[in-house]
């Protein structure tokens, strides 16, 4: 089983230029890290903004989905910076927290590199 996370839509694709590009910004990972990510990214929203949980989460038959490219563009950056303000917070104090820790990963290597590239996106 696998896992997705889609951050935004490519507002440059072009599919006369490049048709291998995909449209969605995103990446598809193994199970185990989407699972720690969606985990950690549900409890931190459940505090802040626990409407929007039911708009960016999806399980499918085989692969479990997040999915910010439907938000508009202030529910987007209220996500985004309650998540950044979090995982910038965020250090490892116990051993039993490597889920956060894989979580925290998964944001900086490969969802906020996207969030970066969104036009939705409004830095704070």
């Amino acid at each position: 089983m696998a896992g997705s996370i889609i951050v935004g839509k490519n507002s440059h694709y072009n599919p006369l230029i490049d048709p291998e590009n995909e449209k969605l910004m995103g990446e598809s990972m193994a199970s185990s890290y989407a699972l720690c990510f969606g985990d950690t990214i549900i409890d931190v929203l459940e505090k802040s903004f626990p409407k929007i949980i039911p708009e960016i989460t999806f399980v499918y038959e085989f692969m479990d989905t997040i999915d910010f490219s439907t938000l508009d563009k202030k529910s987007f950056n209220k996500v985004v910076n309650i998540l950044k303000k979090y995982f910038d917070k965020y250090q490892n104090t116990k051993e039993d927290n490597t889920g956060k820790d894989i979580a925290k990963h998964v944001w900086l290597g490969q969802v906020y590199p996207y969030v970066l590239k969104d036009e939705r996106y409004e830095p704070e």
